[in-house]
């Protein structure tokens, strides 16, 4: 059986929790196949559309996937997987729901038995608005305070990880007769939520910007007025510097789709990018299955009570992990192979 696997924002098919999953479900007895996301500078330059709508994004997967597998049967002497699967992650995770959606309307023209998304937003804006607040916190600060706090985190996180596991999780104190007394039991690096959220916005922005580059490459992008240079990009990226999701929405997305779409506002165009526009595909296809954090950020309440009465006994919250904080317990990685069985 083949598992097609599409990571999430930024996401390579080098990506380690991409190759992580593949790793796991080959270890199994499956067969991995990994795509870039869609939202990378790859796709970017491949496609006439702009990444970043939910479904043209679904569509350019397939026509992507369609060549991907021609190929393979090409190249490889015994390729006839029994069956296909997919997982998706993140916004991996909504292009699965809306790939699903194309087979399902569309004719199955890439003969996929069924969908696992983990941790997909709902409300797509809602989740680009949360990126955009937390790399606010670092533009209300100066660039020295910053800096020392984004270099702290880093310092701690590389310094904890190649600790023992068991020195890092114990947090306790050394006892009169030598020893150490655990007072506590953590499972974390020590990184405060602050230092967190500022790092997560950091690594998103990264990568909106090489996405808007790759872009601008090809051709000029609305609201953009330096010029593409490939010697010298320093004054395109300053200009870059002022952009966030939500104004990527605002120049790119809103302008390439308002005509064919009939819509005015990006709140509008939101509205058919989103898991609640295919609320009666969730509901009807018992194919498609969500895993999902009760603290995910990227989720409000409303967003919660939607998977859960929509998809029923289809929707699977883990108590905490946050947003893909959690794919390495037992728990989560069982689940998912029982999925798959």
């Amino acid at each position: 059986p083949l598992v097609i696997i599409l990571p999430g924002v930024g996401g390579f098919n080098n990506a380690d929790m991409a190759v992580a999953l593949a790793e796991l479900v080959y270890s199994n007895g499956y067969s991995a196949l990994i795509i870039s996301n869609t939202m990378t500078w790859e796709f970017a330059e491949a496609f006439d559309t702009p990444p970043g709508f939910a479904p043209d994004d679904a569509a350019n997967v397939e026509k992507v996937l369609q060549a991907v597998l021609i190929d393979l049967a090409a190249e490889e002497e015994n390729f006839a997987p029994s069956r296909r699967m997919v997982i998706g992650y993140s916004q991996g995770a909504l292009n699965a729901v809306f790939l699903m959606d194309r087979q399902q309307r569309l004719g199955n023209k890439l003969s996929i038995d069924k969908v696992l998304a983990i941790n997909p937003p709902v409300d797509m804006l809602y989740a680009l608005k949360q990126l955009d607040k937390y790399r606010k916190q670092a533009d209300d600060l100066s660039n020295e305070q910053a800096i020392a706090l984004l270099a702290h985190g880093v310092a701690s996180y590389l310094y904890a990880v190649r600790m023992p596991t068991a020195a890092r999780r114990a947090d306790g104190k050394i006892g009169e007769d030598g020893k150490v007394v655990i007072e506590k039991v953590i499972d974390q690096v020590p990184v405060t939520q602050q230092i967190a959220e500022m790092l997560i916005a950091y690594s998103f922005k990264r990568n909106l910007d090489d996405m808007i580059v790759a872009l601008h490459h090809k051709a000029p992008v609305n609201g953009i007025a330096t010029p593409y240079q490939w010697g010298n990009r320093q004054a395109l990226y300053d200009e870059l510097a002022a952009w966030n999701f939500q104004r990527y929405s605002q120049y790119v997305l809103l302008p390439c789709y308002q005509k064919q779409w009939r819509v005015n506002s990006v709140e509008e165009l939101n509205r058919h990018a989103g898991l609640r526009s295919m609320e009666k595909t969730l509901r009807n296809n018992p194919a498609i299955t969500i895993f999902h954090s009760a603290d995910d950020f990227l989720l409000n309440a409303a967003d919660r009570k939607f998977l859960r009465d929509t998809l029923q006994e289809r929707f699977v919250m883990f108590s905490n992990g946050g947003h893909l904080g959690n794919l390495y317990s037992k728990e989560v990685q069982a689940a998912i192979i029982n999925y798959l069985k």
